[in-house]
Parts: C-alpha cells; structure tokens; sequence
C-alpha cells in the first residue's frame, strides 16, 4: 500500500493554540498552510541549532504518505537533545539541563512510549509506519513537541576583562590588613591581556609572626557571537562559580554554590547575532574587606571566581526563541 489511510477524525475539539492551528471539528488537516505549520517549525527549530532550513510544501504534496510524517518525528527524537530543558531551572544546575529523550517526552505532554499511531487494530505508541492511520493524534503530538523545543545554549567568551590587585605585610596582623587595604586604594583597575577569569575575588592571608595578605579581582563582560538570526530571541547569560582552594561568595552573588551556574544578564527579544553583557563587577572594595579577614582568622586562601578556560560550558548564554508556530 503505497499511501496510508487519512481518517479525518476530528470530532473532538481541542483548545485553541497561538501560533499552531486549533485542531476541531471540520479542520482541513490536508490543505498546504496547515501542513507547512509543521514544515515551518521544523525549519525554525533546525536553524536555532545550526541546522538547515526546511521548506514550505506546495500543493499536490503528498501528505499521506507515513514518510512524510514520520521524518518529523525522527528529527524531534534526534535533535531534542540539542535544546535545554526549560522545565528546570538552571542557576545552581552544575550542568545544563538538556532534554534526553525521556525527559523530553515529560516536557513535551507525549506517552511514555513516545508518538502516537493507530495500526488500524488499535492505538499504541512509536512512530508512525506505512499502514498505520492517520490521525489528529499524529498532528496533536508534532504540536507538543515542536512547541517543547524553546531553549537553546551557546558558549560565550570572556571579553574586556580587567584585574586589581593589593599586598600587604606586617609582623602586626592588623597592621598587614590596613597596608593591604591601603595599596588596594592606590592601585587601579588595569586591562588583563591574559586571565583565566572573567570575575574573581580572592584572599589568601598567610599568618605566623605577624600576615602576609594577597588580594585580588577581576572583572569583565561576557560576549555570545554567532547566533542564528531568522527568528526573535532573547538570552539569558549564565556562568559557573568556584573557588581556587576553598569556596567563599565574597560579593554574595545570588544563587552562588560552587561548581554551579548564576544568572549575569538578562537581555531582551532581538534578532541581533552577538551579544555582550554589561561588566560585572559586584563590588570595587578591597575582598579582604569584603570577606572579610580579621586577625587571628588564621591562614586562608579562599574566593570566588568565573574562569573563561575550560571547561568549555563555563559560560552557558541560553537562547530563548519566539517560535511562529507554538502553543
């Protein structure tokens, strides 16, 4: 049987969509614009991640073909993947939260068992095959799960970053800690033509017949290139904390655990292919200050930090895309 059976079984009524038409009752699930609904939020979808576009169908297509329908639901199951799980948050995430195909189909309001199909015995789940029925089951799932793919990650790159640093040495603990604070008012921020940092805050204190106190920052913006422009997005900036021995949120960033993801910047909808945060830079004190250290707190060598070294998703920026077909 070269074609499947088209069953415009369309008598229950579902509720209306933005963007994805309304499945109901007289629906003409074969005319060409609402096929290329489906046609066209493939093609979004791959060009968020890189991928090709797809292009609209013209009239006489055939549609009925299993094919046709079934490489859609190849291309969801492949490339779910390649977008975030929005259903979770990312700031304390230690890595981001993208779909696997389990989650996925949770997010996405599919059968555990995944697609729909009616072999013409019964309903059951998988993907659709030459034979099977086709059904509203088999449009309303490709609407679920077109309308789950809304978030995508890009690596960013740590630009424009300045650092500043203080010493300060005394056989007199407090006497070591005004020197530090008093050289850190003399010196200035100064651009960095190498870090490993986009932010840091860091104090090591080395004490025994009196301190040796070291301080430093840095600080910089985070800048995202490359995003596909053929649809709006907005973009969330996040970045990976941790400490160089022992883990202290010196500025009390929000949301700060070591080895997880904080929120920089959020940024508005627009079509633009680069992005670049504002600086960051919580605080201009001195971090022994900020700690703070105080004498008789014995050795330390501890702070907090945004390295733009590896490991490569240490500057995660999600993309989240305005889809024209959703739900």
């Amino acid at each position: 049987m070269k074609h499947i059976l088209l069953a415009l079984l369309l008598s229950i009524s579902t509720s209306a969509w933005a963007g994805f038409a309304n499945i109901a009752a007289g629906t003409d699930v074969q005319s060409v614009s609402f096929v290329n609904e489906f046609r066209r939020a493939q093609s979004e979808r791959s060009q968020a991640i890189g991928g090709s576009s797809v292009a609209n169908i013209a009239a006489g297509h055939d549609i009925q073909a299993a094919a046709f329908w079934r490489t859609m639901q190849d291309w969801v199951e492949t490339n779910c993947a390649n977008y975030v799980d929005h259903t979770h948050s990312v700031t304390g995430e230690i890595v981001m939260p993208m779909f696997t195909w389990t989650s996925f189909k949770t997010a996405a309001g599919l059968s555990s068992g995944g697609f729909r199909r009616n072999t013409g015995a019964g309903m059951t789940t998988g993907k659709i095959v030459r034979g099977d029925i086709l059904g509203m089951w088999i449009f309303q799932d490709l609407q679920k799960a077109f309308d789950a793919l809304r978030w995508t990650a890009e690596t960013g790159d740590g630009v424009e970053i300045f650092v500043r640093s203080a010493f300060g040495s005394d056989t007199n603990e407090a006497a070591a800690k005004a020197l530090t604070i008093a050289d850190w008012a003399t010196n200035s921020w100064t651009a960095a033509s190498d870090s490993d940092y986009m932010y840091s805050a860091t104090v090591i204190a080395i004490t025994g017949g009196g301190a040796v106190l070291v301080t430093a920052r840095s600080k910089g913006k985070i800048e995202v290139s490359s995003i596909p422009t053929h649809r709006p997005h907005s973009a969330l900036f996040f970045a990976r904390v941790g400490g160089s021995t022992d883990f202290a949120n010196i500025d009390g960033i929000a949301g700060a655990v070591d080895g997880g993801f904080v929120l920089i910047e959020t940024q508005t909808e627009d079509t633009i292919a680069t992005r670049k945060t504002a600086e960051f830079s919580p605080s201009d004190n001195s971090p022994v200050e900020d700690l703070p250290w105080n004498p008789g707190d014995g050795d330390v060598q501890t702070g907090i930090a945004i390295k733009v070294v590896p490991p490569s998703d240490s500057l995660p920026v999600v993309i989240k895309w305005d889809f024209s077909d959703t739900l």
